[in-house]
């Protein structure tokens, strides 16, 4: 095994040979790992039966209670249901094992895929490990072997890890180790194409990567803290190398075992340029963030309380080298609400002038307009979920006139919508979703615009960009499509319109955008107007959030 030195204490749970056993049984064995953890020094406890997603059920109760209150780190098998895992073990404190095949690291199609049944989305396994033919002992026949197949048996792998990471550094946590594993995991999306994090959770089980981890040694750090109901934010720094990739992952426990919500954290990742990346997944207790530095020197870790279920909770983050080719795509990979996995530097909508211009051009968009409010919509099909931490135009590629930018009195918003291009209705507020509510995410001020000039196509580059004063995050989980609402207050033009040629893009139904504008900044409704509007690009985590106008306070 993973830690075959390991000594071992073994709790029956089954009823005679049979294997069957009950809730009640399973119950009463965690409550006795619980009372004698001291005794035995027990670090890690593991359990390949079925049980219940539900985080409050009974046994699921004990498995928590156990990680956060005995320091013993809980592995458990995801279950060999395919995609049902309506029999899956919540073990939100722990960790919950998929199956891969031992060479080819392919998810299995037994191995459960989330996400976690009755959670409301919350990703599932955390992690993979090898469960296709494995060779193990037989039982009565010690002479003997058998090879099986199952999570069952990726999960006590898991365990082996774990304990291996414990005794390489016994001042290690439960939680420390949690997070350590989960920082140092190997990427097996290439050979898994098809899937995401709810088939192979945050990679495949690299026992090496995590004991050099707990050793400290190759650059990996790991920081501990506690957020308060007062201070709802923790920084730490770390140092980095240009160019070198990185993983930050965060974990923290469940701590109101008989409630089926629990704290959310939010991790970022900055340098003196801005933001590298981060994450937020409001049903999973860690959050992880692979970047690439862009500067020798220090980053910033950001550990913020979105919601506290105590008055004081703590946390551990591991970081270090993002090794065992744990791919960042494009400039970063991160996971969380807005994140789509495909570490785009740039979502550009409509989709279909990602790579080409637009085939049409908007003279007097709501940039270089009187004053009005403006509205428009994107489907989130083309976008997928992202978070959007700056907004873009570019010049009409199919000119190549020079048009003089001016200051325009602006305020951007965005929000989640149930509309359509073919349904968006002329009343502004109509279209808001209350899944995903309204967020200001430029505040109102003076940008002076560049002066633009088209006749050239570059799918990257965009004239003008503004960085948002608040991260927007698409979840279509909360609402199929979203919309960005420009409220404009006034220009450098005495207020009159002026040409500034943006690119845009035009189809007939199905419709892939739509706009409603009014002539008033406070206006209630306007005028729709379907299938049409500018090619807009929305920066994400690792695309450069450089504000090309230049800004008033």
């Amino acid at each position: 095994g993973h830690a075959p030195e390991a000594n071992i204490v073994a709790y029956k749970i089954t009823k005679g040979s049979s294997g069957s056993t009950s809730s009640s049984i399973i119950l009463k064995a965690w409550q006795r790992i619980a009372s004698e953890a001291t005794k035995y020094g027990i670090l890690v406890a593991n359990n390949s039966f079925t049980g219940s997603p539900r985080p409050t059920d009974a046994v699921q109760q004990a498995i928590d209670s156990l990680c956060l209150n005995s320091n013993v780190l809980v592995c458990v098998a995801a279950g060999n249901f395919g995609t049902n895992t309506s029999r899956s073990q919540s073990c939100a404190n722990g960790l919950a094992s998929g199956a891969t095949s031992i060479d080819t690291k392919v998810v299995t199609s037994f191995s459960c895929k989330g996400p976690l049944y009755g959670s409301g989305g919350r990703f599932y396994p955390d992690l993979s490990a090898c469960g296709l033919n494995v060779t193990m002992a037989w039982r009565d026949n010690e002479a003997g072997e058998k090879v099986w197949s199952g999570t069952s048996f990726a999960s006590p792998q898991t365990a082996g890890c774990a304990l291996l990471v414990r005794s390489a550094n016994p001042a290690l946590t439960a939680l420390d180790t949690k997070a350590i594993i989960l920082n140092n995991l190997e990427n097996i999306r290439p050979q898994n194409p098809k899937g995401d994090r709810n088939w192979f959770g945050l990679g495949f089980l690299r026992d090496d990567l995590a004991v050099e981890a707990a050793l400290g040694k190759s650059g990996h750090k790991l920081f501990k803290g506690t957020l308060t109901t007062a201070v709802k934010e923790r920084i730490h720094s770390f140092p980095v190398i240009a160019g070198k990739a990185y993983g930050v992952t965060l974990a923290w426990h469940r701590t109101r075992l008989s409630s089926s919500t629990w704290s959310n954290l939010a991790l970022e990742i900055r340098d003196a340029s801005g933001i590298l990346g981060f994450s937020d997944t409001p049903k999973n207790l860690y959050e992880k963030v692979l970047f690439i530095a862009r500067k020798t020197g220090s980053v910033s870790i950001h550990v913020k309380a979105v919601s506290l279920d105590a008055s004081s909770l703590a946390y551990s983050v591991a970081a270090g080298p993002n090794k065992a080719d744990a791919k960042i795509l494009a400039s970063v990979s991160y996971y969380g609400t807005g994140c789509p996995g495909t570490g785009k530097k740039i979502v550009v909508l409509p989709s279909s002038a990602a790579d080409r211009g637009g085939n049409s051009s908007y003279y007097y968009w709501a940039l270089s307009y009187k004053p009005s409010r403006w509205q428009q919509l994107f489907l989130g099909s083309q976008s997928g979920d992202f978070a959007a931490l700056w907004a873009g135009w570019r010049a009409d590629d199919k000119v190549s006139t020079t048009y003089k930018g001016k200051w325009v009195d602006l305020e951007l918003r965005m929000a989640g919508t149930d509309k359509t291009p073919s349904t968006m209705s002329a009343y502004f507020a109509s279209n808001y979703s209350s899944k995903l509510p309204l967020v200001r995410v430029f505040n109102r001020r003076k940008v002076y615009l560049p002066n633009i000039k088209g006749g050239k196509f570059t799918p990257d580059k965009f004239d003008v960009k503004l960085a948002f004063d608040r991260v927007f995050y698409f979840d279509r989980a909360k609402a199929p499509n979203f919309l960005l609402e420009y409220i404009n207050y006034g220009n450098g033009n005495s207020n009159k319109y002026f040409p500034y040629r943006l690119d845009a893009q035009y189809s007939s139904r199905p419709y892939w955008t739509s706009y409603v504008r009014a002539y008033s900044p406070t206006a209630a409704s306007g005028y729709r107007s379907a299938g049409y509007g500018p090619v807009t690009a929305f920066g994400t985590p690792g695309g450069t959030p450089t504000v090309v106008p230049r800004i008033s306070a």
